[in-house]
């Protein structure tokens, strides 16, 4: 080439990339539907994604979706249950689940959106679109370039633990994990990856600045394409938030200013879905409550007491958001709103890892579905999470078929043919790649988890995994273990009424020997502590190929003249067990004490330092099973 076609192809490229610049910027600003756009890239990633270990960037992208549909003054309940479904799939702590029902949902939003976008505004989507691949490719090709050796070690267990945090609305506690493995692993493939969940988690913690910087971060860093995007997109929305902080204080000085009425309620529920959009969930929970109150019979009383509940929902305060799904459900026991509180329900269900309860819930809730549409969906849904979820293709294969049989007009009625294939087709390009790996390309994957090399088997915390179900017959022991060798004192001696201190070394021995007779092999170096606010016990455990150190910190109330179990602290191996499985695993506990066979009636089981004070009174017939009263935390 000749040196002055040189100089002009050297000036032809920049004035490129500045029309291309100009032409987003405009685009952006005044015809850009960021829904649409973040389902599109989503779409895109799941397309290659074989695993939701390679699918958390169209996790963020679609909670940006779900959250700017829940802001929406009339919700589409659709859309919201296929988004939160979506969800749901993407945020299993299983790496390797498969993501082809995600897939094919987060299609077939985009075609109903899209069909919306017809003639000019469709070739304009196109046209950004190409725009913003390309510049996107061309930011990133210096890095692409260096093609830097990374590292695809990392601690899953962390990681699996973080998503669980993240599935309760435990943002912050996430954050701090994330914050550890970016410390920990300078060289992990996945740190682009790793910076865009901690901003999503400041984010959802309404720490804004610290969640652009580490979009930013993301963006200067990635080699990926698809990932820059992402980051650009979750960037992009995060300032279109942040303008929306001026307004949310106006419409709270006006709130201040009205009186009870529909003027109050209309303005409170505004501000709660202005919040809403800030991902400020604790203070939109409080803004719909006070539109309730401000007119309990008004017409957005029923919208607002939902929008309540999915904003305590996400900011992990799960049980009170059951409170409110569970009053709809009461209160306007058919319609709508009481199938999406039903499905509400079944996704909590499903955010603790409770996936049987989830597809129960799920079972009743096709029940209540009175639209067909809602119907086919629910179905849907269904037939994936026993597919996926609950791995049982036979049960998985009743809902598909009800699906094509009942509503053949759905266009999800073929979803399981959909799913198939798609899984035929990721095999085989998967093959590709390894057979024809393009030459003189560095690829970074969307997301890499899975070690090189194999490490110590790890561990999973949720509900119905073998290390909870192993704990709640475990931790037990620490509570009724005096119960034990006072009922053998007392019937042996005929004692009717006892008081009785035990020494800590008593309990060691106590617990030690319970320990060997009900878990033998299982636990080694036990060592327990009392203390005023309860025991404190360490060990550690070998559940077959598991091995793993235990700890926990356990308080103890009488209620009914029963030993109760306040479960204050349980860390397995470097995963502290959240609060809301903490919750969970104390009433299951506390099942457990109560079915105990013990002829006692508890007055007094108080815990003082190196020692406990317990009084007992035997009953009148021995060896009877005391009734266990309390229904499994959220049964409803």
């Amino acid at each position: 080439m000749s040196t002055p076609r040189r100089w002009l192809l050297s000036l032809q490229i920049p004035a490129l990339l500045t029309a291309g610049v100009f032409f987003l910027s405009l685009y952006n600003r005044f015809i850009l539907n960021a829904n649409l756009q973040n389902l599109k890239t989503s779409l895109s990633i799941l397309d290659t994604a074989t695993g939701v270990g390679q699918a958390e960037t169209a996790l963020l992208l679609v909670d940006q979706t779900l959250v700017a549909e829940m802001a929406k003054e009339e919700v589409d309940l659709k859309n919201l249950a296929t988004l939160q479904y979506i969800q749901g799939a993407l945020s299993s702590d299983q790496l390797q689940r498969p993501v082809e029902d995600a897939q094919v949902l987060v299609a077939s939003l985009v075609e109903d959106q899209s069909a919306t976008r017809s003639g000019l505004l469709a070739t304009l989507d196109g046209v950004a679109a190409g725009v913003q691949s390309f510049l996107n490719r061309t930011s990133i090709l210096p890095r692409q370039m260096a093609g830097k050796s990374l590292n695809r070690k990392i601690d899953t267990g962390q990681l699996r633990q973080a998503a669980q945090l993240e599935r309760v609305g435990l943002f912050a506690q996430a954050a701090k994990i994330y914050e550890k493995l970016l410390k920990e692993y300078p060289d992990y493939a996945g740190r682009t990856v790793l910076k865009m969940r901690l901003g999503y988690a400041y984010q959802n913690s309404h720490a804004l600045d610290q969640a652009e910087q580490m979009y930013r971060e993301a963006i200067l860093e990635t080699a990926n394409p698809q990932e820059v995007g992402a980051a650009r997109q979750t960037l992009a929305q995060l300032n279109r938030v942040k303008r929306l902080e001026w307004k949310s204080k106006d419409m709270e000085r006006q709130l201040e200013t009205l009186k009870l009425g529909p003027e109050r309620q209309q303005l409170a529920f505004q501000l709660g879905s202005t919040f809403i959009e800030l991902y400020d969930m604790n203070k939109a929970a409080r803004a719909f409550h006070e539109a309730i109150l401000a007119d309990p019979k008004g017409e957005l009383a029923l919208p607002a007491l939902f929008k309540e509940g999915w904003c305590l929902r996400t900011s992990g305060r799960l049980e009170e958001a059951l409170e409110r799904f569970q009053e709809i459900i009461r209160r306007y026991p058919k319609g709508a709103w009481a199938t999406v509180a039903s499905q509400q329900i079944a996704e909590s269900y499903r955010a603790t890892g409770d996936y049987d309860t989830a597809a129960q819930t799920y079972e009743q809730t096709i029940l209540k579905a009175e639209d067909a549409a809602y119907a086919s969906i629910l179905h849907n849904f269904t037939g994936s999470m026993e597919l996926y979820d609950l791995k049982n293709p036979d049960k998985a294969q009743q809902y598909f078929q009800a699906l094509a049989t009942n509503f053949p007009a759905s266009p999800l009625s073929g979803m399981e043919h959909k799913m198939q294939q798609l899984r035929v087709e990721k095999g085989e390009a998967a093959l590709n790649i390894k057979t024809n790996p393009a030459q003189g390309v560095h690829p970074t994957p969307v997301l890499q988890t899975k070690p090189l090399e194999p490490q110590e088997t790890t561990l999973s915390l949720g509900v119905g995994t073998p290390v909870m179900k192993w704990l709640e017959g475990f931790l037990p022991v620490f509570v009724e273990v005096f119960e034990d060798r006072l009922s053998r004192y007392m019937q042996a001696t005929g004692t009717p009424v006892l008081t009785r201190r035990y020494s800590e070394q008593e309990f060691q021995e106590l617990v030690l020997r319970r320990v060997q007779q009900r878990f033998p092999g299982q636990v080694k170096e036990v060592k327990v502590k009392i203390q005023p606010d309860g025991f404190v016990g360490s060990g550690k455990v070998q559940l077959g190929m598991l091995s793993f150190p235990l700890e926990a910190r356990i308080g103890v109330v009488v209620k009914d003249e029963v030993p109760n179990a306040v479960i204050q602290e349980v860390k397995v191996g470097n995963l502290v067990v959240p609060e809301m499985l903490l919750k969970i695993l104390e009433e299951r506990a506390n099942q457990a004490i109560a079915q105990g066979k013990y002829p006692l009636r508890i007055k007094q089981y108080e815990l003082k330092e190196g020692y406990a004070l317990i009084s007992a009174e035997l009953t009148e017939k021995d060896g009877h099973a005391r009734d266990a009263g309390n229904q499994i935390l959220f049964r409803h």
